[in-house]
């Protein structure tokens, strides 16, 4: 036990994590198989902390271990290097399950050997902003920024994510400045009547019993809810 908690260990896993890893029979023995080629790859050299990390997930998510060694050699060699190319990786080997991989088209669907640079991030995210200025000026940080993060990954496919993030941020605090005290309230109360229904939202949280009014609603006869999850009579 001691020398396979070493192993485990070797590729960056805390000892606890190795412990966790070597009570499951199936998943402790497919990562030293892995480990195995790895080290095969690499020789005297050892598994950094970044690398390993990588390894270990697609190890717990590759549900075909045929494709074992073909994955793990794209990882040592720093063909994948992220975790979103992994997940591509895994998805493609999923629907190609008894084809012979080829290697072209597996590369492509993978994002290997794409380099976004940061001026391309800079120019991608430029141009989302823009395209919202308007709003997002009218509606400053209440705007959802949710919204420019989904089209600057869909622009940025293969890039760090953190670092658009990071991008949209800052370009964002650029437009509007810091938060004021304005940005910073709550949003107002909004009163819906659906179907003789009446509910009421607060911004960030679920439907929610506002007992004064509940009282009024009840001589009314409107039927109240105060189960957050029963969203079923709203259409």
């Amino acid at each position: 036990m001691a020398d396979a908690v070493s192993i485990f260990m070797s590729i960056g896993l805390s000892e606890q994590k190795a412990k966790e890893t070597l009570k499951n029979e199936l998943l402790s023995s497919t990562l030293k198989k892995a480990i195995e080629v790895a080290q095969g790859l690499l020789g005297s050299a050892g598994i950094d902390k970044t690398t390993g990390t990588l390894l270990y997930s697609m190890v717990t998510r590759l549900k075909d271990t045929h494709r074992l060694s073909f994955l793990t050699e794209y990882i040592i060699t720093r063909k994948i290097t992220t975790e979103l190319q992994l997940s591509a990786a895994l998805d493609f080997v999923k629907s190609h399950p008894k084809e012979h991989v080829d290697r072209c088209e597996f590369e492509t669907a993978c994002g290997v050997g794409v380099v976004v640079t940061p001026e391309q991030i800079e120019d991608a995210v430029e141009l989302i902003i823009k395209k919202h200025k308007d709003q997002l000026l009218a509606e400053r940080y209440r705007f959802n920024m949710g919204i420019l993060m989904g089209e600057a990954r869909a622009a940025l496919k293969w890039a760090d994510g953190k670092i658009v993030k990071n991008e949209v941020d800052m370009q964002v605090l650029h437009l509007l400045g810091p938060k004021t005290e304005v940005d910073l309230e709550k949003k107002p109360k909004v009163y819906i009547f659906s179907r003789s229904l009446f509910c009421c939202f607060i911004a960030g949280e679920d439907l929610v019993h506002i007992r004064g009014f509940c009282e009024h609603v009840s001589l009314l006869g409107m039927p109240i809810f105060t189960n957050s999850h029963d969203r079923s009579w709203f259409k």
